[in-house]
């Protein structure tokens, strides 16, 4: 996960709510952007990770950032002078953040995920993420929570396990050439 493309993902999303929204329902919006991401093309737009809890599937950094218990400093340090949560609402301090980070594809994504949900309420996109029919991967945690894999969800979409295979070994390939370049580029 890197936290500039989180940032710009969440604030491209806070944006069409005037830069404040339930956090619950951001959290909703932004799982089911990732899910249909992955759909399409094996990869999700976060690259986050995920956990069943009781309000269904999260995204685990992300919840971490919004609840101010990021266990990275600098991560949470660059978070919290970009938004603010206030209650049960994530606000963003600045309405100019960049969106570089994200693709065409990837905006699309998250206008059609948005554009089919605006009107919701978060307590209706819990019931959306709780519906089997949607989101097959989450499994109720009885009051705790429980590992969500990329590999769950994969399974949940109709990815059969020579392609999960295949994109877990694109993935450790491209996490690994992405280490060696940030390695390079502190000589």
């Amino acid at each position: 996960m890197e936290i500039d493309k989180l940032i710009q993902l969440t604030n491209y999303l806070l944006k069409k709510y005037d830069f404040s929204l339930n956090y619950t329902k951001l959290i909703k919006e932004l799982y089911l952007a990732d899910r249909e991401c992955i759909k399409k093309t094996g990869w999700s737009i976060s690259d986050d990770l995920y956990k069943n809890l009781p309000y269904g599937p999260v995204l685990v950094n992300l919840y971490s950032l919004i609840q101010g218990k990021h266990p990275d400093v600098r991560m949470q340090s660059k978070w919290d002078s970009n938004f603010l949560t206030d209650s049960k609402d994530l606000k963003a301090k600045v309405s100019i953040i960049p969106d570089g980070e994200l693709s065409q594809m990837e905006k699309n994504i998250l206008d059609e995920i948005d554009q089919q949900y605006h009107s919701y309420s978060y307590s209706k996109m819990i019931d959306v993420v709780h519906n089997k029919n949607i989101c097959p991967e989450w499994k109720d945690p009885h009051g705790s929570s429980s590992p969500l894999t990329k590999e769950d969800i994969m399974r949940s979409i109709g990815f059969d396990e020579d392609s999960i295979k295949h994109f877990a070994e694109e993935e450790r390939t491209y996490n690994y050439e992405k280490e060696l370049l940030a390695h390079l580029e502190d000589f």
